[in-house]
């Protein structure tokens, strides 16, 4: 168990640049090898040069592995240097003294690609589908594992981040468990998402209909203000002894072994909010791609024919489908109906500032390539660059290499922000190197480390204090003619209570800012969900994530291991329908008196929306998973609301769930063939087919199993401060 090291002021040390308060490595640190071209990531070069491995244990399980405290104080004392979090997501997973890591291969892994990996390293999980193996690995193991037959690349996996939001709580009314109420709170999601009326008029509980959740933990925080027995006597979970009379409990089939924040408990509770009679499973994300496919993969082997996730991985492509949206197009196809959060990452510029009411919390264009100015220059040969160029910010017939952005002081000494860069080069191929970075009020330019190679992604997640940040990104050219790639790029600016103004603030010339939604939230086979306040749902949450999104590649690793272009890109529209949050717990959120909780955000409405998908599910047992979405999204509710340059769909997508409504819808018509999806009139030709009639669970698990074959167990101990 970890406690968060509060970041403050410090001063400029050799090994570490402050600049503008966001920390990373300075041009004087500890070699790195940046952006060489090595197997290992940047990150994971540097930390196979410190001490810690050059000094293996021997404490068995086939790889050595460092006494795990000195481990930890080493990988924090650097964590600036790494440009990381000491804490949550975007942190280094520290497991009994090993670094989780994503193995990538050129092929297989194999049986034996396997057996050599477990020599060094504990073996989670083993893709041959995907190409990848998730493994527990020393530090001073890190480049023996780099240098095994068939091995491309090895990153470290970050702790994946989930949807709840540090948004301000709005005022709550003041609700009380109903006299005679078997729950200790009230389920107050049913009434606006009109599950009551739904519930009564058929006579509907989700009974019969298997219902799975993916996030990141579901009974390992010690400070919880209850257990799940206490939930179970408190009426808001189900098991022996419910007050309620619904005694099944709940099946946990992996959790985290370490403290973690257990929003996958409260999202179960929200799903028994509206679907009390449901069977109900709970599985971890664990710590990467391939850990959290399993997790997908597990749930619907155990008969789960809805599943709910909320979880945002650092990897997960934003511009085509990868291993997660791949699976989840696969289970949609096997009769899975498949929810995830659309995410909290809008931001909206803060009143008084030129961008006042324009969502500013991303930024997407095609690289346009301008020369880089002299302080950036400065800095590329220290970090490996002999030949490269800037992208130009500015749309029009000027040009800018920078996005200057306006920060507020924090509001929490720990509290920390992602950037994640994402372009459009295939996953697992890409030829270009990309690398962004800051330069501050004094002058002084920094860029964080390079990923994983050929991985189209770059992020960094660390303290930022008030003032202006100028990002800008560099091309690497050093490679040659192949790496002058010009593909599209998105910056996210995960900073929701501190980034006030953008400079670039409006979409104009092929430039789109503020869309923020991606990642296998954004797959055909996904429903995304929006969130809008239980208490007033007439527009969504100020932080609701949006879309459309963008698709440039087909990724299917079954006809070949490569993403192939798309003739014509695909949008998607997203998100596809909005559910509500601020949902009462017995435990989780922002405590509201009275023994009340209240969970906001996406990871919020998302449970909710899967509750009605059960109830939906139990009216007509016949309906797949295409006419279940046709029917929800058409009677939708449509939402107040946009923001300036997207239409209101791009924010609520469909509009807010009905319950009612669409239980009628279902139960009005036997099922037949599924009519296509028609909420959205704009581009619906691009979406593709969800669903087909539900498969036998055998064919299911045969089709789907090869994909994750685990080999090792989930969780252990994390880096991670109990909450």
């Amino acid at each position: 168990m970890r406690t968060s090291r509060q970041r403050g002021p410090v001063a400029l040390v050799a090994a570490l640049c402050v600049v503008g308060g966001l920390m990373l490595p300075a041009a004087g640190a500890q070699a790195i090898e940046p952006g060489a071209g090595t197997v290992l990531s940047d990150r994971l070069e540097l930390i196979a040069e410190l001490p810690i491995a050059a000094d293996p244990g021997t404490d068995g399980g086939g790889a050595g592995a460092a006494d795990p405290s000195a481990v930890e104080a080493q990988l924090d004392a650097h964590a600036d240097d790494l440009s990381v979090a000491v804490d949550g997501p975007g942190s280094l997973q520290v497991i009994d003294g090993r670094i989780a890591v994503t193995v990538r291969y050129s092929a297989g892994p194999d049986a034996a690609d396997v057996s050599r990996l477990s020599a060094l390293a504990e073996v989670q999980v083993s893709s041959p589908l995907f190409g990848l193996a998730s493994a527990l690995v020393a530090p001073s193991d890190l480049r023996a594992v780099a240098d095994l037959p068939g091995v491309v690349a090895v990153d470290e996996s970050p702790e994946s981040a989930v949807g709840t939001t540090s948004a301000e709580l709005a005022a709550q009314p003041a609700e009380a468990a109903a006299a005679g109420d078997c729950r200790s709170v009230p389920a107050n999601l049913r009434a606006p998402l009109n599950a009551d009326l739904a519930a009564s008029l058929h006579g509907l509980d989700g009974s019969g209909v298997v219902v799975g959740v993916i996030s990141d933990s579901f009974a390992t925080r010690t400070t919880a203000a209850t257990t799940p027995e206490d939930d179970v006597r408190n009426g808001v979970l189900p098991g022996p002894g419910n007050p309620c009379g619904y005694e099944q409990p709940v099946h946990v089939i992996t959790d985290s072994k370490t403290p973690r924040s257990d929003e996958g408990r409260a999202m179960v509770q929200l799903v028994h909010q509206i679907a009390p009679g449901a069977t109900l499973l709970f599985a971890t994300d664990g710590t990467d791609e391939a850990t959290f496919a399993k997790a997908m993969n597990d749930l619907a082997a155990a008969g789960a024919t809805v599943i709910v996730d909320d979880v945002m991985q650092f990897d997960d492509p934003v511009f085509q489908n990868g291993p997660l949206g791949w699976t989840v197009d696969r289970l949609a196809e096997q009769g899975v109906t498949y929810l995830s959060s659309a995410g909290n990452y809008t931001v909206t510029g803060a009143a008084g500032t030129p961008s006042a009411g324009y969502s500013i919390g991303s930024w997407e264009g095609d690289y346009r390539p301008t020369a880089c100015p002299a302080e950036v220059t400065a800095i590329l040969p220290g970090q490996g660059i002999t030949s490269g160029d800037c992208l130009d910010f500015d749309p029009g017939g000027g040009t800018d290499a920078y996005d200057r952005l306006q920060f507020s002081a924090p509001d929490a000494p720990d509290r920390y922000t992602t950037f994640i860069m994402n372009w459009s080069e295939p996953y697992g191929s890409a030829q270009g190197s990309f690398r962004f970075g800051v330069v501050a009020a004094d002058g002084k330019a920094d860029m964080i480390p390079a990923g994983a190679p050929r991985i189209p992604i770059a992020y960094v997640t660390d303290a930022i204090q008030q003032g202006e940040l100028k990002f800008f990104v560099v091309r690497d050219t050093s490679g040659g003619a192949a790496a002058e790639v010009t593909p599209r790029v998105r910056l996210l600016f995960d900073a929701p209570t501190q980034l006030q103004d953008a400079q670039w603030f409006r979409s104009q010339g092929g430039d789109v800012v503020g869309a923020t939604l991606g990642g296998h939230a954004s797959a055909a086979g996904a429903l995304a969900v929006a969130a809008a306040p239980a208490s007033a749902p007439t527009a969504v949450e100020s932080f609701s994530s949006t879309g459309p999104t963008t698709v440039y590649f087909d990724f299917d690793p079954t006809r070949t291991p490569k993403s192939v272009p798309l003739p014509v890109a695909e949008v998607r529209p997203k998100p596809d329908v909005t559910s509500v949050d601020a949902g009462f717990t017995d435990f989780f959120g922002a405590a509201a008196g009275d023994g009340r909780y209240v969970f906001s955000g996406t990871s919020a409405a998302a449970p909710a929306a899967a509750g009605v998908i059960a109830l939906g599910k139990q009216a007509a047992p016949g309906a797949d998973v295409a006419r279940l979405r046709a029917d929800l999204m058409a009677t939708a509710r449509p939402l107040d609301g946009t923001l300036p340059g997207f239409r209101s769909a791009d924010l609520s997508g469909a509009g807010l769930i009905d319950a009612a409504a669409f239980v009628d819808a279902l139960v009005a018509a036997p099922p037949g063939p599924s009519p296509a999806p028609t909420a959205h009139p704009v581009a619906t030709e691009q979406l593709a087919a969800t669903g087909s009639p539900s498969a036998a669970w055998t064919l299911m698990v045969s089709g789907l199993a090869v994909a994750v074959v685990a080999v090792g167990a989930l969780g252990m101990r994390r880096r991670r401060s109990a909450k």
